[in-house]
């Protein structure tokens, strides 16, 4: 694609279509931004000039999310190739009105693109494999709904007709030239420099015009200008002076938007460009010096103003301050600037030209209030040339503090503390850890008082930041300077940052260092703000260590003690909720432990002191936090347990090896008995301890202890949850402690509920089959339940509770509900009670039931029955009842039993009727209905036409079924010819025989 560094622009316009609709395929309603650009350059051709015109055209969209994308890319010729349409409107026309026509504009390049197809260097929408529509066939649609937001018109180098001198693109095109044609500039001409240099963006448009000055133009005509513009070309890219890009107070064109056309300069021009004014400006200090000066002190003055920094591209201000040594990188071919820049004494390249300039020099020395580098620059002059270097104010002294140069930064530390309270929050990290270790005593101590009357100072995140990165590392062993530092690190530590390491030291510090007795209130303060666990393992760290004023430690223990009845979320103080999970009732065991097993008298008495709170406070009840841990003490610790005789200090409760107080198994029924109480207290952990207990071998309990842990304080609960516990595969050992005690079995067998049967594994099932056979009376005074383990899939169980129920007489009531579990030995039971019955009227009634029943089973063993008692029970009875189903078979055996037996019952003119007109559903029974209904016999019967049955030929006749239909009508003609008479029915005899 063309490079567009050295290209004159006759025109660019940018156009805007909302809720642009021609995309077509998924899109809906898009913006459309379209760039065009059209430029020129005039390139030399075998000893002649010839004029090369081009156009620059870009099409993007703007979707739903605002994500503004590219979707279409010309760049080549701008003429059409075309000869048809040779005569239509040019793009390099001079009328500017008629390129302002959108849709004249707009169709002309589309003549040109398609002229130019190797110009298209992006065409999205082409090439999309969705319904998309390609760009240039929206054109048509575009150039109705598009409008022209931005305009501008450039010069024509070849027919140059404009004569507006007004400070605009073409005016920047036009000095471009005459500073490149080395013409001569009038004065007009040098106020439009002047705005170039200073004011204009440096983007595409004028981009060209400012490169220009800065290759030829003589910088003696505008030193001051010159400079700016030397500082404008030296910022970074976050400085100040990008913001002002916009220039809405300047009177000139505005043109940033052309860099969405064209993003010009790049960082390499721009590179380029900067460190050829390097080489300018070396030749202007060996010749010019007095120039130099004007034009650096003006350039290193507007560079601190825009808050820039030196950068390793920052070629120019680099040279001035350090050029006398190494000032560019040569491991990367003087490609970048060294940094930082070397200046631990005066290293400018010409000292000459600023000695004899020193008013320049205090020029800069006053003004700068962002780039310590240049402050150190104008400092080191100075002193160089003995002039009387005025006091450092709260305006520099933070440069100082941040200079690079030994001297100034200790001058600044003496300085600072005049201007605490106006550059407080501005001193940074690195330059408090500097004062930390640096200032002399008085300013430290100046500090020290100063941030003690604010009480605010870890407000200020730099300084906390150092304090953390002090306490972080190592430093100094000079606890003047250590220890007031720790003090206001422990008073104004944020409660959301904490470190265990850092606390321990800076504890250390003060205690060692501070009598707390003499502001007893405040250290009392911010010891309670320490974690209780930190400040336990501090009292015993100093206990060990002895290095502690008098009094202090006195102090501490007060304050430990009062935490244990104070709110137990404010006992952790810093972190707490930040990963900082030890518990509380952890920490206050294992500290009563080293205070009991610490071999000093005091320390010892303390920790009875411990205990004796821990007992009052009612937090282990309120809080019932880390009882875990209490558990894993009662396994895991080996402590003489004469010596802690309360209950809920328990780690020794596992202890294997038992004082002589607690022998053998007076120690182990003394464990068990405390691991009731600790669980009678904490209900909610019996579900996991008490399985725990009775499976994990290293609780170090015998068959009988176990067994007494299971009936100690027996309830509903615990047998629950061993009844539970039974539901694993690996319980057996649970099994075979309850059925050891045949009392703690029936305590679980009586907490097991009906809803618990259909759900048992086969450990339960033993236990359940050993409960009733020693409590049978659970099924006498409970039949549901007697039923419901009928139903358990184990033969053994169902057994037992079918015997159970037979032996008292169950069945006479109940022998439906065990037949329609629907297993085989319920179902045996219940066909042999029916088979007992010797009551003719009992019989149908048990028969019927069952053949009623919504259990396949059940029913076909009440056919079945049916069957073989045929001859001791009503059928006639029986089958009126059983013509009221709606199962398919049962209506079907009906059917059969009619077809063989016949009947006048008027119940089964209902049956044949609901049974007929019944569509899609037990043919058999039908065709049952069918032969008995044609069976001529019958019909001298009048009750086989009754009007139900001729209702169901009607019926049927009329139906869509046309097996049932051709028959209905077959028997309604047949009945009507024997006489029978239908309702709405004619017969008529016909001859089919043809006429001759």
């Amino acid at each position: 694609m063309k490079n567009f560094n050295n290209s004159k622009i006759i025109f660019a316009a940018s156009l805007i279509s909302t809720n642009d609709q021609s995309a077509g395929g998924y899109h809906y309603h898009l913006d459309t931004t379209i760039n065009i650009l059209v430029v020129n350059d005039i390139v030399e051709k075998e000893n002649s000039l010839e004029r090369s015109d081009d156009l620059f055209f870009s099409v993007y969209h703007k979707d739903y999310y605002a994500e503004k994308k590219l979707i279409y890319l010309y760049s080549g010729p701008a003429k059409s190739n075309n000869k048809k349409v040779s005569d239509s409107f040019s793009l390099i026309s001079n009328d500017f009105k008629s390129l302002q026509n959108v849709p004249l504009l707009l169709n002309a390049i589309k003549d040109v693109i398609n002229s130019n197809e190797k110009g298209v260097y992006l065409d999205k929408e082409k090439d999309d494999t969705r319904d998309s529509v390609p760009f240039l066939a929206r054109i048509d649609s575009l150039s109705k709904t598009s409008s022209i937001v931005r305009f501008t018109k450039g010069l024509d180098s070849i027919n140059d007709k404009d004569e507006n001198n007004e400070f605009n693109l073409i005016s920047a095109q036009k000095l471009s030239d005459k500073i490149k044609d080395s013409k001569v500039l009038d004065k007009n001409d040098i106020e439009l420099v002047k705005i170039l240099l200073t004011k204009t963006p440096l983007t595409f448009g004028y981009w060209g015009a400012f490169k220009a000055l800065m290759k030829k133009f003589d910088p003696e005509r505008l030193p001051i200008e010159f400079g700016k513009a030397l500082a404008r070309l030296s910022v970074h890219p976050g400085a100040k002076s990008h913001d002002s890009y916009h220039y809405p107070n300047f009177n000139f064109e505005n043109l940033i938007w052309l860099k969405e056309f064209i993003p010009l300069p790049n960082k390499r021009t721009i590179d380029y460009v900067s460190r050829r004014m390097r080489r300018e400006l070396k030749k202007i200090g060996e010749t010019k010096p007095e120039l130099y000066t004007s034009v650096v002190s003006t350039m290193l003055i507007e560079f601190d103003s825009w808050d820039s920094k030196i950068t390793n591209k920052s070629f120019i201000p680099a040279y001035v301050l350090s050029g006398k040594y190494l000032e560019l990188d040569g491991y990367r071919k003087s490609r970048v600037v060294y940094l930082p820049l070397f200046q631990q004494r005066r290293s400018d390249p010409h000292p000459e030209a600023w000695n004899k300039n020193i008013s320049k020099v205090i020029d800069i020395f006053n003004n700068v209030r962002n780039s310590s580098e240049i402050f150190n620059f104008s400092y080191q002059i100075l002193k160089d040339n003995n002039q009387i270097i005025p006091d450092l104010t709260k305006n520099n002294v933070l440069l100082a503090l941040s200079s690079n140069f030994d001297e100034l930064v200790l001058i600044a530390l003496k300085t600072i503390p005049k201007f605490f309270k106006d550059v407080f929050n501005q001193i940074s990290e690195d330059n408090w850890l500097m004062f930390f270790e640096k200032s002399d005593m008085k300013s430290f101590g100046i500090f020290i008082d100063e941030v003690r009357c604010v009480g605010t100072g870890m407000g200020n995140i730099y300084l906390f930041n150092a304090l953390e990165k002090y306490f972080s590392t190592y430093f100094k062993d000079n606890i003047e300077r250590a220890a007031p530092l720790a003090g206001m690190y422990l008073r104004f530590l944020p409660r959301y940052v904490y470190s265990a390491q850092k606390f321990r030291k800076v504890l250390e510090l003060v205690t060692s260092f501070y009598s707390f007795s003499k502001s007893s209130d405040l250290w009392r303060i911010l010891l309670d703000n320490i974690p209780f666990k930190d400040l336990l393992e501090f009292y015993f760290e100093i206990i060990q260590n002895k290095n502690f004023v008098e009094g202090n430690l006195e102090i501490i223990e007060e304050v430990i003690l009062g935490k244990c009845k104070s709110n137990q979320s404010y006992l952790y103080g810093y972190g707490y909720g930040y990963g900082y999970g030890y518990g509380y009732h952890d920490i206050f065991i294992e500290s009563i432990l080293k205070c009991l097993i610490a071999g000093e008298k005091k320390v010892e008495e303390f920790g009875w002191l411990l205990l004796n709170k821990y007992q009052d406070s009612s937090d282990l009840d309120q809080r019932k936090i880390q009882i875990e841990r209490i558990f894993q003490w009662l396994k895991d610790t080996h402590l003489d347990p004469i010596k802690i005789q309360i209950e809920p200090i328990i780690q020794w409760l596992k202890n294997t090896h038992p004082s002589s107080y607690f022998l053998g198994e007076k120690w182990e029924i003394r464990r068990i008995d405390l691991i009731g109480i600790l669980l009678e207290k904490y209900p909610y952990l019996s579900d996991e301890k008490i399985v725990d207990i009775l499976t994990d071998n290293g609780w170090s309990l015998t068959s009988s202890g176990k067994l007494y842990f299971l009936m100690q304080n027996a309830s509903p609960m615990k047998s629950r949850i061993v009844w539970n516990a039974l539901a694993n595969d690996n319980s057996n050992e649970i099994k075979d402690l309850v059925l050891i005690d045949k009392s703690f079995l029936k305590v679980v067998g009586d907490s097991i509920d009906i809803d618990d049967l259909s759900k048992s594994g086969n450990i339960q099932n033993e236990v359940l089959k050993k409960y009733i056979e020693n409590n049978p009376s659970r099924i006498k005074n409970d039949i549901s339940f007697g039923l419901a383990l009928a139903a358990v899939p184990n033969p053994e169980l169902q057994d037992i509770a079918i015997a159970q129920l037979v032996k008292i007489n169950a069945l006479q009531s109940k022998w439906l509900l065990l037949a329609e579990i629907g297993l085989p030995k319920p179902i045996l039971a219940a066909r042999k009670f029916i088979e007992s019955l010797s009551d003719t009227e009992e019989l149908s009634t048990c028969i019927l039931a069952s053949i009623d029943s919504s259990v396949f089973t059940v029913r076909d063993m009440g056919l079945e029955l049916l069957d073989k008692n045929s001859e001791k029970i009503n059928n006639e009875k029986l089958l009126a009842s059983l013509s009221t189903s709606d199962d398919q078979k049962v209506q079907a055996r009906v059917a059969e039993e009619l077809l063989i037996r016949g009947s006048d019952n008027k119940v089964f003119e209902d049956f044949d009727n609901r049974v007929l007109i019944t569509r899609r559903r037990n043919r058999k029974a039908k065709e049952k209905i069918k032969d008995r209904l044609n069976s001529d016999s019958r019909i001298q019967n009048k009750g086989i036409l009754a009007p139900k049955r001729m209702e169901a030929l009607l019926n049927l006749a009329k139906g869509k079924n046309i097996r049932d239909r051709e028959w209905a009508l077959n028997r309604i003609a047949s009945l009507s010819m024997k006489g029978v008479r239908f309702d709405g029915i004619k017969i008529e005899k016909t001859n089919t025989r043809r006429n001759k």
